[in-house]
């Protein structure tokens, strides 16, 4: 099962949400990506939310190394739609880019393996809870109170590597504490009992006071040297 199919990632080119300078609010905070396997430092993610009129209308995360050079770049649109958003993710590293895009009832979904390689596209048709790479957040978020409440909840992702979408669910695992705060922890998990075999949970920690993501760990949407997805828990932090 590939990195897309559980974290999801695009590239294409989508055209970002043009709006006066002046009417937009920013909000950036930085997650930290540690290898689970050496126990080192990654990669950092650097998030910037773009606000208008009270709304968060896109976001871009530039995906760099310790020593703060960028390899990797996501924009994600969200003027369509919160939990299935356009987005796109290019690697300057190999030219590896993904996409998706919503038109109507389907997905434009686009994969490019290499720079060399050619543009694969796809339709893929939507379903009931559909989500779209980072649109797993809000979807998170607006099922907040059931989850806290112990229910499994079904969603279907869609991943361009796959040129497809794939059932999941998620439920709670438990709360805990972190940072003095209380966090709500939640699982991910394929819904078919087969495909599980193949590809690991994915886990999630978000604060109850303020429902924001503090901790996801599984695999990553980004390779290591060896051209393999990271295994990867990410922290993130608001301050």
């Amino acid at each position: 099962m590939s990195k897309t199919v559980q974290a999801g990632i695009m590239v294409l080119g989508i055209s970002l949400y043009s709006m006066p300078a002046a009417a937009q609010t920013k909000v950036q905070y930085m997650s930290r990506a540690w290898d689970l396997k050496t126990g080192k430092l990654a990669y950092i993610e650097k998030h910037t939310e773009f606000w208008a009129a009270k709304e968060h209308r896109r976001s871009q995360i530039r995906y760099t190394w310790p020593d703060d050079r960028v390899f990797a770049v996501k924009n994600v649109n969200y003027t369509k739609g919160k939990s299935d958003p356009d987005f796109s993710l290019t690697d300057y590293r190999t030219g590896y880019q993904e996409s998706a895009v919503k038109q109507g009832q389907s997905y434009t979904v686009s994969l490019r393996e290499g720079k060399s390689q050619p543009v694969k596209t796809a339709k893929v048709t939507a379903a009931s809870n559909m989500v779209v790479d980072a649109g797993f957040d809000y979807f998170i978020r607006q099922n907040f109170n059931a989850l806290e409440q112990g229910r499994t909840l079904s969603l279907n992702f869609v991943a361009p590597a796959r040129q497809d979408a794939f059932a999941f669910r998620i439920f709670k695992t438990g709360t805990g504490q972190v940072n003095q705060r209380p966090v709500l922890k939640l699982r991910l998990q394929l819904a078919n009992q087969v495909l599980r075999l193949l590809a690991e949970d994915i886990d999630v920690w978000y604060y109850t006071d303020t429902r924001q993501l503090y901790l996801y760990q599984g695999i990553s949407n980004i390779n290591n040297a060896d051209g393999k997805s990271y295994k990867v828990r990410i922290v993130f932090s608001y301050n």
